[in-house]
């Protein structure tokens, strides 16, 4: 497995425009004196307007804009991401017959001026995002579902058929809660991934963003 992006915190400073990881499959480069390594994380500096290594932008699934989202200073938990994004009006809603087993997710941030590490943000957003484009099979504890209800400011009644409904589930059903509350979304399958900064100065903070089908890159 090889991965390529912008993570952690030495990258704070690099990362107030825009963040890309990708996730690869084939051999890492060979270890010293003939070892070899399992997998490996490179990590890279580039310029905002590069592109992707490993993967190509294919069909998309789903795609909405400028959804209000809230202020990146909320976004403690997933559930968060989650609640608007199952709200969100969407653009682009494609009817999946077969769920992909690699996608793709691209976000882009509107929002006012100042600083913003958007490696603070990428993981509670990304993964609110995926799970909102899953739908819950019912198997979690009630427990966990009382917890979510909590996290993300609904009555259970109201999270439980947001969590089951299957109408924007492009990317599967599965058993989406834990039992302390925190959803479990697909984020492994999602093998490239953006978050880019809007430069223009906004009133409010509002999300545009696109899932899609990935080609490798030839």
């Amino acid at each position: 497995m090889t991965q390529t992006g912008v993570v952690g915190t030495p990258f704070a400073g690099c990362a107030s425009a825009g963040v890309r990881f990708e996730r690869g499959f084939g051999d890492p480069p060979p270890a010293a004196e003939n070892g070899a390594f399992a997998h490996y994380h490179r990590y890279e500096v580039e310029n905002i307007n590069s592109k992707p290594r490993l993967w190509v932008n294919g069909e998309t699934l789903a795609r909405w804009e400028r959804q209000a989202c809230g202020s990146p200073d909320t976004w403690k938990r997933a559930a968060h991401g989650w609640r608007w994004m199952k709200r969100a009006e969407l653009m682009t809603l494609e009817k999946v017959t077969a769920t992909p087993e690699e996608f793709g997710l691209c976000v882009v941030l509107h929002g006012p001026a100042g600083e913003l590490n958007l490696l603070r943000v990428i993981k509670p957003l990304f993964d609110g995002i995926i799970s909102a484009f899953q739908s819950d099979d019912g198997r979690g504890p009630e427990e966990g579902l009382r917890l979510h209800a909590q996290n993300a400011g609904l009555q259970v009644e109201e999270a439980a058929a947001m969590l089951r409904d299957t109408s924007r589930a492009v990317l599967g059903r599965t058993k989406l809660l834990k039992r302390d509350g925190l959803m479990q979304p697909c984020d492994e399958r999602c093998v490239l991934g953006e978050l880019v900064r809007d430069p223009a100065i906004g009133a409010a903070w509002e999300c545009s963003g696109e899932v899609f089908r990935v080609r490798t890159r030839s």
